[in-house]
């Protein structure tokens, strides 16, 4: 018996269709009850995007998430985004981390269909997230996301073609 997805009557926007679609059929998550164990903070700066994330990993809060900062691409017209992961804590199986970085390839070629311009993303973190040219940068990447993960601030800022803060004298 196949499982149906989730249906609460209410209109939903493309994007939350996705997203059930994507977690009730493919994954195979429960889209009706999920813990929110992430947090999202998104600034707009003056070139970039920059998302700031804290918390336990999740895959389905992660991945929501990400569908958060491409509807802010998409609103704002931003092409880069800085997404800074170094407060996320936990420690996810090899198969979730791989199983975001499809999904974020996914979500993003959706969003494009819909107008929303080419965008760069510099993931910064710590280990075991930060991990470069691991499974999740392999998954998006190999899926033609332009993606970049790194342990250095600098780094990502650098890859994203943004200068760097100048430090307070």
């Amino acid at each position: 018996m196949r499982a149906q997805p989730y249906h609460s009557g209410l209109s939903h926007s493309p994007e939350e269709k996705f997203q059930r679609t994507y977690y009730s059929e493919i994954v195979g998550y429960p889209t009706e009850k999920v813990t929110m164990s992430l947090s999202l903070r998104l600034e707009v700066r003056k070139t970039y995007l920059y998302a700031m994330v804290d918390g336990v990993f999740t895959l389905p809060e992660a991945d929501r998430l990400f569908v958060r900062i491409l509807d802010s691409c998409l609103e704002q017209g931003q092409s880069k985004v800085l997404v800074d992961y170094r407060s996320i804590r936990g420690s996810p199986p090899t198969t979730d981390v791989f199983l975001y970085g499809k999904f974020i390839a996914l979500a993003y070629s959706s969003f494009a269909v819909k107008g929303l311009p080419p965008v760069k993303f510099a993931y910064v973190g710590n280990p075991p997230f930060a991990s470069p040219h691991g499974v999740a940068e392999a998954a998006a990447v190999s899926r033609a996301l332009d993606l970049f993960v790194t342990t250095d601030f600098d780094e990502a800022l650098e890859w994203l073609g943004i200068a760097a803060p100048k430090a307070a004298k």
